[in-house]
């Protein structure tokens, strides 16, 4: 719903307001704005595509692409790497539109063959070589996935691109790279990812997750709190889950230790490794005790 808001209004921004000049930077609300925007054209030109409709897909994806390229211009400290390589994957959409555009001319010149000389066979299915298959996806994830757990972030991040660049909507690859960009401390880019990804699945319990690892970076431990809170009503046998609610919960103000401590308990049934820095902080402050009587002197 919120993003819903915010492009509905962007577009009235679009037709109420003077133009902005080129190179004038955009408020950063404006810059998420857009290039969620940008994303939602460039779904929608997906679908005209997949519906045979090219024409509509061609302008679609020429809008995308323009956004993001406006994005990547006039932002100096946006993370530029996200918008690159879906205008990429625009740009390389619209070359294999304008190649069908022509082979259809083509093929609209050609005279028809007759019935005693049938037209050569050809491949029902075009491949393109560039997108990675499923098995080369599964890879990809999994390889980036040990990279996490080494604390290689960087490297991750590099490898995710250039998988993302072929496959720009796939869920678990942009998961992995908003993990990545938590680990860099890059919060902020992180969210722009992960926003529009629970809205899109708000039952994955680990994009949940990563949403609150991302407000909680970013000094928001109430919104943190509500996601976390339901990716352990999503899946309540995540000792991820447990753990970072049991940390969230002593950073409230007032913390709720008996329900951080319950939490705590129940991650380390789940397999959780044992955290002597939690578990200090789960122990209560001792109450300063009254101090001694003075005994008057005889």
């Amino acid at each position: 719903m919120h993003r819903l808001l915010l492009l509905c209004a962007f577009l009235l921004l679009a037709t109420a307001t003077p133009a902005r000049p080129a190179d004038a930077p955009l408020p950063v609300e404006s810059t998420a704005t857009r290039f969620n925007f940008a994303h939602h054209l460039m779904q929608s030109a997906d679908d005209a595509r997949a519906q045979g409709d090219l024409r509509t897909a061609t302008i679609l994806y020429e809008e995308a692409l323009k956004e993001y390229d406006t994005l990547t211009k006039t932002y100096p400290d946006w993370d530029h790497a996200l918008s690159r390589f879906r205008a990429d994957y625009c740009r390389d959409q619209l070359q294999d539109l304008q190649r069908r555009d022509r082979n259809l001319k083509a093929l609209s010149s050609t005279p028809q063959p007759t019935a005693s000389t049938p037209p050569p066979a050809t491949n029902s299915v075009e491949k393109n070589s560039s997108t990675p298959s499923a098995p080369t996806l599964e890879i990809t994830r999994r390889k980036a996935s040990e990279l996490l757990r080494q604390n290689h972030a960087e490297d991750a991040r590099l490898l995710l691109l250039d998988a993302l660049r072929a496959n720009p909507d796939d869920a678990q690859l942009r998961l992995l790279i908003a993990t990545a960009q938590c680990q860099l401390g890059n919060f902020e880019d992180a969210l722009y990812i992960l926003e529009p990804l629970v809205e899109e699945h708000p039952n994955a319990a680990s994009a949940q997750l990563a949403l609150g690892t991302v407000y909680l970076g970013l000094g928001a431990p109430d919104r943190a709190l509500t996601c976390v809170q339901r990716a352990v009503e999503l899946d309540e046998t995540s000792h991820e889950g447990h753990y970072n609610l049991a940390r969230i919960l002593l950073l409230l103000n007032p913390t709720n230790r008996v329900d951080a401590e319950t939490h705590y308990q129940r991650a380390l049934t789940l397999g959780a490794t044992p955290d002597e820095d939690l578990q200090r902080l789960l122990i209560p402050a001792p109450e300063n005790p009254d101090p001694p009587l003075m005994v008057p002197a005889h």
